[in-house]
């Protein structure tokens, strides 16, 4: 027999041997014994039930919503921590990532009987106007809510959808990341005077303002800030004037402007405006 197979032997009081590869197998037998005793203890005893749930970041979303949508109340809170689906992840995150308004979120814990929800909510910037109903979508283009749970909110509305919309879901429309980029660079000054806009089928960018002017500001994300910027003075230069203006074609180096009455294929639109090189 060689060393390596040689059994580790000790000789006790009263001449017995005993083997210390067996007394260490009986050791670890014992703490697994007291373990499972102990995780019993922890999972079933009152002591560990949820009776205290703080909510953080909360700003649109009810907290009674998330909490209910929890499902943590009075939960054993040993079981909320290792309650993990096949993918590793909580169950609890899982739920509440299923709220719309939820971009992100993540748990604490305090022993033995307190839980607290911190959660990162998606800001809305602007309406989807349909035939039947409006919607908010957040700077990712992800539908969040219906309009009748928030009041009172100046944003810009996008019209001429006339595709299904769901909750959750990515807005599905032509050159969406340009229409993101034209939401998210209008000040408060452009929403109020320019309240309407749409993405045309080419996946240009076209504003209304509020005496319904049409502007059309391409469909070319770099320029989008730019062309935004120029829209006030457009605009007063047009009332200033006095002109009864149908539409302004910002797509191209010398701005174009349609008067009312200007028949579509003839020459008298007029070059009026000039983007600055």
């Amino acid at each position: 027999m060689t060393d390596n197979n040689r059994r580790k032997f000790r000789i006790i009081d009263g001449g017995k041997v005993t083997s210390h590869k067996k007394g260490d197998i009986f050791r670890i037998f014992l703490i697994l014994i007291i373990l499972c005793i102990n995780q019993f203890i922890f999972c079933t005893s009152d002591f560990f039930l949820i009776r205290e749930i703080a909510v953080t970041g909360s700003k649109y979303i009810p907290v009674e919503k998330i909490v209910e949508s929890s499902q943590v109340v009075k939960q054993n809170i040993w079981y909320i921590i290792f309650d993990t689906g096949s993918s590793g992840s909580s169950r609890v995150v899982k739920r509440l990532k299923d709220i719309p308004w939820i971009s992100d979120i993540s748990l604490q814990f305090e022993l033995p009987d307190r839980i607290i929800i911190n959660i990162k909510e998606r800001q809305p910037i602007a309406i989807v106007k349909t035939a039947d109903t409006s919607f908010y979508i957040d700077e990712e283009g992800i539908v969040v809510s219906n309009v009748d749970t928030l009041n009172n909110w100046n944003f810009p509305v996008i019209r001429g959808l006339d595709r299904d919309i769901f909750l959750g879901k990515k807005l599905i429309v032509n050159n969406l990341d340009t229409l993101i980029q034209s939401l998210k660079s209008c000040d408060p000054v452009i929403v109020e005077n320019f309240p309407e806009v749409e993405v045309d089928e080419k996946g240009d960018i076209i504003l209304y303002s509020r005496n319904n002017i049409k502007f059309n500001l391409g469909g070319d994300k770099k320029e989008i800030p730019e062309k935004l910027s120029l829209l006030p003075s457009i605009s007063q230069s047009i009332s200033d004037k006095g002109l009864a203006i149908e539409a302004v074609d910002m797509r191209y180096k010398r701005f174009v402007i349609k008067l009312h009455g200007t028949p579509q294929k003839n020459d008298k639109e007029i070059s009026v405006v000039h983007k600055e090189d």
